[in-house]
Order: C-alpha cells, then sequence, then structure tokens
C-alpha cells in the first residue's frame, strides 16, 4: 500500500532530523545539488507532466518551474532561523 511507503519514508526523515545530521552545512548543500541535479535531469519529464496536467507551454513551465535549478544558492553559508 501507498500508505505504508509514506509512513516508512516519513519515519526514516524524522529520524535522520532528530539525530541533528541535517544542521551540518555540508549534508544541506549535498542535498540542495543532489536536487538540483534531479531537476536537470528529469527537465524534460517535468516539462511533459507539466503539459499534460496544467496545459502549461514549455516555456512557462521553465519560468515558473524550472528555472529555480539554475537560481538554486549553492555556497550560501548565512545561517536561516527555523520558523517558528
Amino acid at each position: 500500500m501507498v500508505s505504508v511507503r509514506v509512513e516508512g519514508v516519513a519515519n526514516e526523515v524524522r529520524t535522520a532530523f532528530e539525530s541533528g545530521k541535517t544542521r551540518s552545512l555540508a549534508w544541506r548543500r549535498s542535498q540542495l545539488k543532489a536536487l538540483q541535479r534531479l531537476l536537470y535531469e528529469e527537465e524534460e519529464g517535468m516539462f511533459r507532466a507539466l503539459k499534460q496536467d496544467l496545459c502549461k507551454h514549455q516555456a512557462e513551465a521553465y519560468r515558473d518551474e524550472a528555472s529555480i535549478a539554475h537560481t538554486c544558492p549553492q555556497s550560501s553559508s548565512e545561517f536561516i532561523p527555523p520558523p517558528l
């Protein structure tokens, strides 16, 4: 079942967070780089899905969705406080 898999992933992520693993700047940078790589690698599939689901033209999809991969901060070490 999908809900069982979601619960498993949620528990895994919660455990990683509670362990303090996510506090490391190196870990956060690695996650941003992995996300950026995913966005680049799956860009065409994302464009197809946005066209099929929302009738978005590729230029519109790039402007609204995909351009984040090109503007993602890579070297910011500025402390960003957690939300309240």
